[in-house]
């Protein structure tokens, strides 16, 4: 048939019931236009004396100066009163003017224009629309796919169904067929009536077209379901597609134009949906999806591929690669693709049993890297139940033992009888061979500075000995000493200032560069300050910290690092 006898099976008009249908249905075209202008004060009074007025809404907090805006809803056709927000000064940014409004639930708040809002009068969804953007009207469109049957053919029509509204908000709706696609001799014909412009824009054609480019432009598309025809006679009585619609549609995973497409090679996809498949299926048609554009429902693809499927096969269970126990398992709980296609990559290394209880417990994610772990999948999970622990727990802890070599074939390291008390100790190991480079630098550069220990009636200097003993340090006095541990290595060293009789306990920690013989800082708990008061370091510690610069660090020399020895050469005799 030619692209003319084509387009004499596409209908001329839309269902009757079509738009009440997306209002309704779909729940489309459900916010209207608050329209808003300035007027003056005159003109407001004269709309609230000679009108069935609904509502002064002006704000009167007696601290501003305010101007009236009128609004009217498309809604609820009435008028209303609200402040009038010039554009600076509607949200303290941009160019756009916007009103302010005193009610129940708007609480005195400000909106600018085109934000969306409840009608004050009568509570429906609605945007916010100045006179001035509405000078040339306003333009909402959806997209519908009406399906017909005409001479034994399937019809797929996308009409383009249009609500809008003038600069007086007189409404007026326009229908038009956008393109079409039908079903004929084995082949899908797509015919096309608008084609894309410049700017982005569509034009619409003189006559019905079809583009040699076989392209997917319907994707999952609003369908219209209100009264579907009648597929006995045609070519596609046997393809299930209402079946597939009416399994797949809700979820967002109906596609028609792909399924079709995939039905033409083969024809056993049908018994899937026999199965109620049809919600899967639509998945993996989705997920080989090539969209065009982010906000575009259309797919660029030809035909789905489906290559994980055995389609030399006719039978469902044989089709997907499981079993009969299986396959009534998936279809009774509708197994999602991403559930399905992770139990076919463990199927051969766990059981139904222990795959199922796995879901159950644990999210998808978890399931996979517990398997990829080599644990047996059905003990795991036990396993955590017993010990009431998260799975994150776990892998951090297998992660570490194998960071540390441990050899994880022993059950005992595998599964601890405790595991967060082996996961603690596990991080403090790796935390320890973490900082050994660190922890080696540091002990060297306080051996360099043994020399700067000193005591003097009744208080002690010394320097840190350890990472781990400034963590502890800071953990006690409260401040960030516990991160100076780079810093202590490279010579701005910590030293501890405590009481002759108490040296174990933490009082004052001084922060000195032994480079340039410079204290940096001095604090104690707190950095003095603590329980909302503010502390003083007393006057004691600090005769000593100046003592203790004038008599040991001012004469004190650091000493050059201790060069290490060098590896011994074995000589041979001769």
């Amino acid at each position: 048939m030619e692209t003319q006898d084509y387009a004499r099976l596409i209908p001329t008009a839309p269902p009757r019931g079509l738009v009440s249908w997306l209002k309704h249905f779909e729940h489309f075209w459900s916010s209207g236009i608050l329209k808003y202008k300035q007027i003056s004060r005159e003109e407001a009074d004269a709309y609230t004396c000679h009108y069935d007025f609904f509502a002064d809404l002006r704000c009167d907090d007696g601290t501003e100066k305010h101007r009236p805006a009128l609004l009217y809803c498309t809604e609820c056709q009435r008028y209303m009163l609200a402040d009038y927000i010039p554009g600076k000064a509607c949200h303290g940014y941009g160019v756009s003017s916007g009103v302010r409004m005193l009610d129940c639930y708007m609480d005195n708040t400000r909106f600018g224009d085109g934000e969306e809002l409840l009608c004050p009068s009568c509570g429906a969804q609605v945007r916010l629309r100045s006179t001035s953007s509405l000078r040339y009207g306003q333009t909402e469109e959806h997209f519908v796919v009406v399906p017909t049957v005409k001479r034994n053919r399937l019809v797929l029509t996308q009409w383009r169904i249009a609500r809008h509204f003038s600069a007086r908000l007189e409404e007026d709706w326009f229908s038009d067929p956008f393109c079409a696609y039908i079903f004929d001799g084995g082949k899908l014909h797509r015919l096309v009536k608008w084609r894309l412009g410049m700017m982005g824009r569509y034009y619409e054609l003189e006559t019905w077209q079809q583009p040699k480019r076989k392209i997917d432009s319907l994707g999952d598309p609003v369908f219209y379901t209100g009264e579907l025809p009648s597929l006995d006679g045609t070519e596609l009585e046997n393809a299930k597609l209402w079946e597939y619609a009416e399994q797949a549609y809700r979820k967002g995973v109906f596609y028609p134009v792909a399924y079709l497409r995939f039905y033409q090679r083969h024809p056993a996809v049908e018994n899937l949906i026999t199965t109620g498949l049809g919600r899967l299926l639509g998945q993996a048609f989705e997920a080989e999806c090539e969209r065009s554009s982010m906000s575009y429902s259309g797919i660029k693809m030809v035909t789905p591929k489906l290559s994980w499927m055995n389609w030399k096969e006719c039978k469902p269970a044989k089709i997907l690669g499981l079993n009969r126990a299986e396959l009534r398992q998936v279809a009774r709980q509708q197994w999602d693709l991403k559930k399905l296609r992770l139990y076919l990559t463990l199927r051969e290394d766990t059981t139904l049993e222990d795959f199922t209880l796995a879901v159950q417990e644990l999210q998808l994610y978890f399931v996979e890297r517990l398997h990829q772990s080599g644990a047996p999948l059905g003990k795991t999970v036990r396993y955590l139940k017993r010990q009431e622990e998260r799975p994150n727990l776990l892998l951090d802890y297998w992660s570490m033992a194998d960071q540390l070599e441990l050899d994880l074939q022993d059950e005992v390291i595998r599964w601890p009888p405790h595991l967060r008390a082996a996961h603690d100790r596990l991080a403090t190991q790796v935390e320890y061979q973490h900082n050994a480079p660190l922890n080696a630098r540091f002990a060297a550069m306080t051996e360099r500075c043994r020399g700067l220990a000193w005591e003097h009636d009744g208080i002690c200097i010394r320097p840190a000995e350890t990472v781990d003993e400034l963590v502890q340090e800071g953990k006690t006095l409260h401040h960030c000493v516990g991160g100076y541990g780079p810093a202590h290595a490279n010579g701005q060293i910590i030293l501890f200032i405590r009481h002759t009789r108490r040296p174990e306990r933490s009082w004052f920690t001084l922060n000195v560069d032994v480079k340039e013989k410079k204290i940096i800082q001095n604090h104690g708990y707190g950095n003095e300050y603590a329980h909302g008061q503010t502390l003083h370091i007393p006057k004691a510690v600090q005769d000593f910290v100046d003592l203790w610069k004038r008599e040991v660090l001012d004469k004190w020399t650091l000493p050059k690092p201790k060069k290490r020895p060098k590896p011994q050469t074995a000589v041979s005799a001769a």
